[in-house]
């Protein structure tokens, strides 16, 4: 769990929005559902939207993971507004928060004439 909260951390730190011309930020509300309600998450992390497609993604071959409940979470291409390019971030194994779930990938999708991140989460 632990991991996964420090690389969840990086990953925001990484996606903080500055000014750059060839992307801009959304704000994304973003909800949890229990039995008989809906309750938005407390400050929600802002979507970036980029005009350059990503390259493709890159092959990765996982190592054997440390610990067998420990979960591959594929790499990605994150976008870096400092260099106006996308940067790789390589693949890596994280603890599930809770038994029984499963990661699902973030992604890249069109979005207003851009790309968005849509980032990865447990289900």
């Amino acid at each position: 769990m632990k991991r996964a909260l420090i690389t969840a951390g990086a990953v925001l730190i990484f996606a903080a929005p500055a000014l750059a011309d060839s992307w801009t930020v959304e704000k994304e509300t973003t909800t949890t559902s229990s039995s008989s309600s809906v309750v938005p998450l407390a400050n929600p992390a802002p979507t970036v939207v980029v005009q350059q497609a990503p390259p493709p993604a890159r092959a990765e071959v996982p190592p054997p993971p440390p610990d067998r409940s420990d979960v591959w979470v594929s790499g990605h291409w994150r976008w870096d507004p400092g260099s106006q390019a996308y940067l790789w971030l390589h693949g890596h194994y994280v603890e599930p928060p809770e038994f029984g779930v499963a990661w699902v990938p973030g992604h890249w999708e069109p979005r207003g004439g851009g790309w968005a991140w849509i980032g990865g989460h447990w289900d």
